[in-house]
Protein backbone atom coordinates (compact mmCIF):
# COMPACT_ATOMS: atom_id res chain seq x y z
CA UNK A 1 0.00 0.00 0.00
CA UNK A 2 1.42 3.63 -0.93
CA UNK A 3 1.57 6.31 1.38
CA UNK A 4 -1.55 7.94 -0.59
CA UNK A 5 -3.43 4.71 -0.44
CA UNK A 6 -2.88 4.88 3.18
CA UNK A 7 -4.05 7.94 3.85
CA UNK A 8 -7.05 8.25 1.99
CA UNK A 9 -8.34 4.80 3.34
CA UNK A 10 -7.54 6.56 6.54
CA UNK A 11 -9.52 9.23 5.73
CA UNK A 12 -12.58 7.19 4.70
CA UNK A 13 -12.56 5.29 8.01
CA UNK A 14 -12.78 8.75 9.97
CA UNK A 15 -15.24 10.41 8.14
CA UNK A 16 -17.11 10.00 11.01
CA UNK A 17 -15.48 12.52 12.71
CA UNK A 18 -15.03 15.94 13.15
CA UNK A 19 -12.75 17.17 9.57
CA UNK A 20 -10.44 19.14 11.88
CA UNK A 21 -9.57 15.98 14.02
CA UNK A 22 -9.31 13.87 11.06
CA UNK A 23 -6.94 15.89 9.29
CA UNK A 24 -4.82 15.86 13.17
CA UNK A 25 -4.56 12.51 12.58
CA UNK A 26 -4.18 11.95 8.95
CA UNK A 27 -0.67 14.78 9.29
CA UNK A 28 0.80 12.88 12.66
CA UNK A 29 0.20 9.73 10.11
CA UNK A 30 2.01 11.71 7.46
CA UNK A 31 4.50 13.15 9.25
CA UNK A 32 5.73 9.45 10.32
CA UNK A 33 5.59 7.93 7.31
CA UNK A 34 7.81 10.92 5.85
CA UNK A 35 10.03 10.45 8.40
CA UNK A 36 10.60 6.30 8.21
CA UNK A 37 10.81 7.34 3.97
CA UNK A 38 14.06 10.00 4.65
CA UNK A 39 15.85 7.50 6.88
CA UNK A 40 16.08 5.20 3.86
CA UNK A 41 12.69 2.91 4.51
CA UNK A 42 10.65 2.14 1.10
CA UNK A 43 7.32 4.04 1.04
CA UNK A 44 5.90 0.25 1.19
CA UNK A 45 7.15 -0.85 3.90
CA UNK A 46 7.07 2.50 5.85
CA UNK A 47 3.17 2.06 5.32
CA UNK A 48 3.31 -1.25 6.15
CA UNK A 49 5.03 -0.69 9.60
CA UNK A 50 1.79 1.63 10.72
CA UNK A 51 0.00 -1.44 10.86
CA UNK A 52 -3.65 -2.00 9.79
CA UNK A 53 -5.68 0.77 8.85
CA UNK A 54 -8.74 -0.43 10.53
CA UNK A 55 -7.41 -0.70 13.70
CA UNK A 56 -5.67 2.63 13.43
CA UNK A 57 -8.99 3.74 12.62
CA UNK A 58 -10.44 1.69 15.52
CA UNK A 59 -8.04 3.25 17.83
CA UNK A 60 -8.83 6.94 17.05
CA UNK A 61 -12.62 6.75 17.48
CA UNK A 62 -12.00 4.99 20.79
CA UNK A 63 -10.12 7.85 22.02
CA UNK A 64 -12.26 10.49 20.51
CA UNK A 65 -14.64 11.55 23.07
CA UNK A 66 -18.53 10.19 22.58
CA UNK A 67 -19.50 14.21 22.51
CA UNK A 68 -17.18 15.43 19.80
CA UNK A 69 -18.44 12.50 17.28
CA UNK A 70 -22.37 13.27 18.29
CA UNK A 71 -21.92 17.30 17.70
CA UNK A 72 -20.33 16.25 14.28
CA UNK A 73 -23.29 13.72 13.17
CA UNK A 74 -26.05 16.48 13.76
CA UNK A 75 -23.72 19.37 12.04
CA UNK A 76 -25.93 20.81 8.90
CA UNK A 77 -22.91 19.67 6.02
CA UNK A 78 -24.94 21.21 3.06
CA UNK A 79 -25.79 24.64 1.58
CA UNK A 80 -29.29 24.33 3.75
CA UNK A 81 -27.59 25.44 6.65
CA UNK A 82 -30.37 27.37 7.76
CA UNK A 83 -33.59 25.10 6.75
CA UNK A 84 -31.53 22.00 8.36
CA UNK A 85 -30.61 24.20 11.44
CA UNK A 86 -34.58 25.23 12.08
CA UNK A 87 -34.76 21.51 11.16
CA UNK A 88 -32.61 20.65 13.79
CA UNK A 89 -34.64 22.97 16.59
CA UNK A 90 -38.20 22.02 15.66
CA UNK A 91 -37.31 18.51 16.02
CA UNK A 92 -34.81 18.89 19.29
CA UNK A 93 -37.77 17.20 21.25
CA UNK A 94 -37.14 14.40 20.00
CA UNK A 95 -33.48 14.08 19.04
CA UNK A 96 -33.06 15.27 22.51
CA UNK A 97 -35.28 12.74 24.13
CA UNK A 98 -32.79 10.13 22.06
CA UNK A 99 -29.97 11.29 23.17
CA UNK A 100 -30.99 11.57 27.00
CA UNK A 101 -32.38 7.88 26.68
CA UNK A 102 -29.15 6.64 25.25
CA UNK A 103 -26.99 8.63 27.69
CA UNK A 104 -29.23 6.91 30.49
CA UNK A 105 -28.86 3.70 28.79
CA UNK A 106 -24.89 3.36 28.77
CA UNK A 107 -24.86 4.75 31.89
CA UNK A 108 -27.53 2.30 33.27
CA UNK A 109 -25.43 -0.67 31.55
CA UNK A 110 -22.23 0.96 33.60
CA UNK A 111 -24.16 0.70 36.77
CA UNK A 112 -25.81 -2.60 36.33
CA UNK A 113 -22.12 -3.68 35.83
CA UNK A 114 -20.42 -2.47 38.86
CA UNK A 115 -23.70 -3.26 40.98
CA UNK A 116 -23.33 -7.21 39.69
CA UNK A 117 -19.54 -6.80 39.99
CA UNK A 118 -20.15 -5.36 43.68
CA UNK A 119 -22.72 -7.81 44.50
CA UNK A 120 -20.50 -10.87 43.70
CA UNK A 121 -17.71 -9.60 46.01
CA UNK A 122 -20.61 -8.98 49.13
CA UNK A 123 -21.19 -12.30 48.35
CA UNK A 124 -17.72 -13.65 48.69
CA UNK A 125 -17.43 -11.45 51.86
CA UNK A 126 -20.80 -13.04 53.15
CA UNK A 127 -19.31 -16.53 53.15
CA UNK A 128 -15.73 -15.05 54.55
CA UNK A 129 -17.85 -13.69 57.58
CA UNK A 130 -20.00 -17.19 57.87
CA UNK A 131 -16.67 -18.71 58.04
CA UNK A 132 -15.17 -17.05 60.48
CA UNK A 133 -18.44 -16.46 62.34
CA UNK A 134 -18.72 -20.85 62.69
CA UNK A 135 -14.75 -20.73 64.34
CA UNK A 136 -16.10 -18.43 66.46
CA UNK A 137 -19.44 -20.28 67.28
CA UNK A 138 -17.82 -23.82 67.73
CA UNK A 139 -14.85 -22.44 70.58
CA UNK A 140 -18.14 -21.06 72.05
CA UNK A 141 -20.07 -24.15 71.95
CA UNK A 142 -16.70 -26.46 72.77
CA UNK A 143 -15.60 -24.31 75.84
CA UNK A 144 -19.37 -24.92 77.03
CA UNK A 145 -19.49 -28.41 76.62
CA UNK A 146 -21.44 -28.58 73.12
CA UNK A 147 -19.03 -31.17 71.75
CA UNK A 148 -21.60 -32.33 68.70
CA UNK A 149 -22.47 -28.44 67.62
CA UNK A 150 -18.87 -27.29 67.77
CA UNK A 151 -18.17 -29.98 65.57
CA UNK A 152 -21.13 -29.20 63.99
CA UNK A 153 -20.38 -25.30 63.35
CA UNK A 154 -16.60 -26.14 62.23
CA UNK A 155 -17.43 -28.35 59.94
CA UNK A 156 -19.72 -25.52 58.59
CA UNK A 157 -17.14 -23.13 58.70
CA UNK A 158 -14.95 -25.57 56.40
CA UNK A 159 -17.42 -25.53 54.15
CA UNK A 160 -17.66 -21.55 54.10
CA UNK A 161 -13.81 -21.67 53.67
CA UNK A 162 -13.69 -24.16 50.71
CA UNK A 163 -16.49 -22.13 48.87
CA UNK A 164 -14.72 -18.40 49.91
CA UNK A 165 -11.57 -20.03 48.22
CA UNK A 166 -13.13 -20.97 45.08
CA UNK A 167 -15.22 -18.01 45.11
CA UNK A 168 -12.42 -15.93 44.98
CA UNK A 169 -11.22 -16.88 41.53
CA UNK A 170 -14.95 -16.90 40.09
CA UNK A 171 -15.64 -13.89 41.54
CA UNK A 172 -12.48 -12.12 40.12
CA UNK A 173 -13.21 -13.72 36.69
CA UNK A 174 -16.99 -12.28 36.71
CA UNK A 175 -16.09 -9.14 37.97
CA UNK A 176 -13.26 -8.67 35.16
CA UNK A 177 -15.78 -10.03 32.69
CA UNK A 178 -18.58 -7.31 33.91
CA UNK A 179 -16.27 -4.62 33.48
CA UNK A 180 -14.88 -5.50 30.32
CA UNK A 181 -18.48 -6.10 28.43
CA UNK A 182 -19.84 -3.15 29.54
CA UNK A 183 -16.58 -1.25 27.66
CA UNK A 184 -17.39 -3.29 24.99
CA UNK A 185 -20.53 -2.52 24.52
CA UNK A 186 -20.04 1.22 25.15
CA UNK A 187 -16.90 1.06 22.48
CA UNK A 188 -19.31 -0.52 19.79
CA UNK A 189 -22.38 1.63 20.40
CA UNK A 190 -19.64 4.26 19.44
CA UNK A 191 -17.88 2.90 16.82
CA UNK A 192 -20.93 2.33 15.43
CA UNK A 193 -22.26 5.97 15.50
CA UNK A 194 -19.34 7.13 14.20
CA UNK A 195 -19.26 5.16 11.21
CA UNK A 196 -23.47 5.71 10.48
CA UNK A 197 -24.95 8.32 12.88
CA UNK A 198 -27.43 10.69 11.92
CA UNK A 199 -25.90 12.72 9.49
CA UNK A 200 -27.79 15.86 7.75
Amino acid sequence: MTKQEFISELRKRLSGLPPCAVEEQISFYVEIIEDKIEDGTEEEKAVSEMGSVDYIASQIIEETPFTKIAFEKIKPKSNYKGLKTALIIIGSPVWVSLAIALFAILLSLYIVGIALAVSLWAIEVSVWACAIAGVIGAIIFLIQGYFVTALALLGLALVCVGVSILGIFVTKKASKWLVSLVSLIFSAMKKSFAKKGVAL
